[in-house]
């Protein structure tokens, strides 16, 4: 009877990978946190492995991840400086009844000035929905309005109405709802809690009068709204019926 040899006689085919690669996959695993497969890509040139092995070695070495995280990406927060500077327009779907609305807030307060029903997101229906806050407002209107790109919002007529009441229109970039966290974040809120009073319109108004923001440290968006006094419009409201009977 012959012995055994010692040790575990090595498999036809295997390769030994040098210890140079070895630190190499340790350092794109670790520092540059590429995937198993991906490393296997990057050392093709030197030597061909698959990524089932670089996972066995890597597992031998105990090297699991990346060292170190990433850096958040710091977000930038807006807020403009008075009421009626900046407002931003925004249209969603409800997931409780299904519903489509366009809502308009204002950026400085938070207060949510238009949350309607509509039946399709057209030119029309927009104009004539910005029109409805102004003229309830007695003619208060932003100087700047912030939307998406949906074609509605880059339509002949909506632009031409912002160039008659004095807006200057602002779009978010693609692919960004970012740009729009106030009112997206209101689109949320919206669908979590309207359900669960008679109407939205009365959510609306316990959103805007009696729901306190910790943005607005502790106040609601009614009270920072109107805070200020003494609001001068240029705009008259026989004109904006007008621009109303025009639309119609």
């Amino acid at each position: 009877m012959f012995d055994r040899p010692a040790g575990r006689k090595q498999l036809p085919g295997r390769t030994s990978i040098p210890e140079e690669l070895v630190q190499r996959m340790i350092f794109c695993r670790q520092f540059l946190g590429l995937s198993f497969r991906q490393i296997a890509e990057a050392l093709q040139r030197f030597l061909v492995v698959s990524h089932t092995t670089i996972r066995r070695i890597l597992h031998l070495r105990k090297v699991t991840g990346r060292v170190y995280k990433r850096r958040k990406k710091v977000w930038q927060r807006f807020e403009s400086k008075k009421p009626d500077e900046l407002w931003q327009i925004d249209h969603s779907r409800s997931d409780f009844d299904g519903k489509w609305r366009l809502v308009i807030m204002d950026d400085h307060s938070r207060m949510v000035l238009c949350c309607e029903e509509v039946s399709s997101l057209k030119s029309k229906e927009c104009c004539a929905l910005l029109l409805q806050p102004i003229t309830k407002l007695a003619g208060r209107r932003p100087r700047k309005l912030l939307s998406d790109n949906h074609r509605a919002f880059r339509s002949r007529a909506f632009k031409e109405l912002l160039s008659r009441l004095g807006i200057r229109a602002v779009h978010s970039s693609v692919h960004h709802p970012q740009t729009l966290g106030k009112v997206e974040r209101f689109n949320r809120t919206f669908q979590e809690n309207a359900w669960l009073f008679e109407h939205p319109q009365a959510f609306l108004k316990y959103y805007n009068s009696e729901r306190t923001h910790s943005s607005l440290f502790g106040r609601t968006p009614a009270e920072r709204y109107f805070r200020e006094e003494g609001f001068k419009s240029t705009i008259e409201i026989s004109s904006l019926g007008r621009i109303v009977t025009r639309l119609g």
